[in-house]
């Protein structure tokens, strides 16, 4: 198989970011970039004149010279972007969230079984070292039995349209449940949320995921706070880990805490990744190797289809 031809569809920030990195691998070339809007297309950085602009997503998906395409456009427009590109026969990687709702998710679902193309959700952080480093800490038994979850992702805007705060923000860290712990094990959801802008979705949410067999999960999320605030922390019964920037592992028992305050002692602490690559860089070259070897994606649509469905159980809990 030769070069993959990608096109972006949607150049804000993270289709940017794709648009800077598809250069960076040798099997991949970028062939065009969409946008609605002619002057943001106009505003990019030099490109190979090879590389179309263009206005016309519906050209890209005619276009039999393209392989793949990267879908970075808003919540909304997922579900039709990717089922388009996928009755086309191309291979697809879209952004996070998947779809705007599960009846989106489940129909987009059909579509990838139909087409036999490769499907990929854009759940960077599962594609991240730190997480990748904690989840091989857990299976090592490093924390020992996890028993709790801790994970708040709070931000001053903007606000999206068409969807709440927990469904476009927390699906990282559900996406990060599931690789971690599986969905496949939750056994009941609860919720409060809040809507302080009168959009008629949520702008504050606390969600609380039980698994059957371990551990309590809670996650805070809201796009009103005053500051950008995220952390995932990650309590077992022989330790625990911290991740914000960077992972750190506390290897020391939550007893130990009893009659002592402070930080954790030094020899207690580890950093387990030194240097970690881009995120994006990682879940990039894997959508890759999954077209050239034909693999499932780490982050498919089964993958996508138990994070849809936890979103679509916490906007129902009560």
């Amino acid at each position: 198989m030769g070069r993959v031809r990608c096109a972006v569809i949607g150049v804000g920030h993270f289709g940017r970011h794709s648009v800077r990195l598809l250069s960076d691998f040798p099997g991949l070339e970028l062939a065009a970039v969409v946008s609605r809007s002619a002057e943001t297309l106009a505003e990019l950085p030099s490109l190979p004149v090879s590389v179309q602009r263009t206005t016309n997503v519906g050209a890209v998906f005619s276009d039999p010279a393209i392989d793949a395409v990267i879908i970075a456009t808003p919540t909304p427009t997922h579900a039709a972007f990717a089922a388009a590109a996928l009755q086309a026969s191309k291979h697809v990687l879209v952004e996070k969230p998947m779809t705007a709702n599960l009846r989106e998710a489940e129909e987009l679902a059909e579509a990838v079984r139909v087409s036999g193309r490769v499907f990929m959700v854009g759940h960077q952080y599962l594609f991240n070292d730190h997480i990748v480093a904690l989840k091989s800490a857990i299976r090592a038994g490093e924390l020992g039995r996890v028993r709790a979850v801790f994970a708040e992702h709070l931000y001053h805007g903007p606000i999206r349209a068409g969807v709440g705060c927990f469904w476009e923000t927390a699906v990282h860290e559900v996406a990060m449940l599931d690789f971690l712990f599986g969905l496949d094990g939750v056994r009941d959801v609860t919720a409060q949320r809040l809507d302080l802008t009168g959009s008629g979705f949520d702008d504050f949410t606390v969600a609380t995921v039980l698994f059957a067999n371990d551990p309590q999960a809670t996650i805070v999320t809201s796009w009103c706070a005053p500051e950008k605030s995220r952390r995932f922390i990650v309590i077992g019964e022989a330790g625990s880990a911290s991740f914000a920037e960077e992972l750190m592992i506390f290897t020391e028992p939550p007893g130990a805490l009893r009659d002592r305050y402070g930080p954790a002692p030094a020899e207690c602490v580890r950093q387990p990744v030194k240097a970690a690559r881009e995120p994006l860089a990682n879940q990039i070259e894997h959508f890759l190797t999954c077209i050239r070897t034909g693999a499932e994606p780490l982050t498919g649509i089964e993958h996508g289809l138990r994070v849809i469905r936890l979103l679509d159980r916490v906007e129902r809990a009560r």
